[in-house]
């Protein structure tokens, strides 16, 4: 037997579907995930080592996932390495200039 073209039609649904704002952790919750008292890390934020915008010391620090990745490194190899913060304060923005020319490395070849 055979269908007939209204039958063998698919129905076409749309969903809506919002994007989840990504997580952002104020100070205290970013020192607690980190494993470092909230003074150290708002000392670092102050010295500008996670960036210019987390050292602005007219505003509450926060942290994204990402930061909160690269927060957790920093510690990772402060309290293992035990490397001077002046040390990881370059360490810092060589894995930022490196991330970089990763995604631009990307780029150019998905092109």
């Amino acid at each position: 037997m055979k269908e007939t073209a209204s039958n063998s039609r698919y129905a076409l649904i749309l969903i809506s579907r919002e994007e989840a704002a990504p997580a952002v952790h104020p100070l205290e919750e970013a020192a607690r995930i980190a494993g470092m008292h909230p003074a150290r890390l708002r000392h670092y934020c102050r010295l500008g080592i996670f960036g210019p915008a987390l050292a602005d010391p007219a505003r509450e620090p926060a942290f994204d996932d990402d930061q909160l990745y690269e927060l957790r490194r920093f510690e990772h190899f402060r309290q293992r390495m035990r490397l001077h913060p002046a040390a990881l304060r370059l360490l810092c923005e060589l894995w930022r200039k490196v991330e970089h020319l990763e995604a631009e490395l990307r780029f150019f070849r998905d092109r």
